[in-house]
């Protein structure tokens, strides 16, 4: 075992659920392109992300600029295009019981609690829960990192970061966090890599 590693923060999305079909799932049901749906979801998702929004705020704006007239929430878009990745979930079900395990994911108001009904993530022990909604902070701003790193009440050295997006990666080794991308297309090979990287010696 990688005795230095005494923690392990994970992403969420790209990492325990595959969400990326967002785009290509909202434009068929609303007649658009994903490129069109994607430049506006883009307009106002940090400022969701941030809280400086509610999910509500954000997917009327976005409905709104895409000059859609629909019931849908945020929450139906997101359960007819995100799925579980499943490999993945087995895997952390194994981890959490060897190393403690938290969160530290960009996310809208009132989601975690929506993925974990849904089975988006596996119901876990994970402590503890960073979520860029109620902090005012989001990856990969270092201060999200720096935070993270005093709640885990660890220095830098001792913690993994499991992300897809190769931004947060760069800005978790910047400040001294090992970090491994998780590649969501090949879940079993990022899982490969994970435990080598577990096991091996200092």
């Amino acid at each position: 075992m990688n005795s230095k590693i005494k923690f392990i923060f994970l992403d969420l999305g790209g990492v325990l659920f595959h969400w990326r079909e967002l785009f290509q799932f909202s434009a068929k049901r609303y007649s658009k392109t994903p490129d069109e749906i994607e430049k506006v979801f883009l307009r106002y998702d940090a400022l969701s992300l941030t809280g400086e929004i509610s999910i509500k705020e954000f997917w009327s704006s976005v409905l709104r600029d895409l000059e859609v007239v629909s019931d849908d929430t945020f929450f139906d878009i997101i359960l007819g295009s995100f799925l579980p990745i499943q490999q993945m979930h087995t895997f952390v079900k194994e981890l959490i019981s060897i190393l403690p395990v938290g969160l530290l994911t960009n996310i809208h108001q009132g989601l975690l609690e929506f993925y974990l009904q849904r089975h988006f993530i596996p119901s876990l022990n994970f402590s503890p829960i960073i979520q860029s909604c109620y902090i005012g902070l989001k990856k990969p701003d270092e201060k999200i990192f720096l935070y993270a790193t005093k709640q885990a009440n660890l220095l830098p050295h001792e913690i993994l970061f499991i992300d897809d997006e190769i931004n947060n990666i760069i800005a978790a080794k910047k400040i001294g966090w090992s970090a491994i991308q998780f590649r969501e297309d090949t879940p079993e090979q990022s899982i490969h890599e994970i435990k080598d990287f577990l096991s091996a010696d200092d």
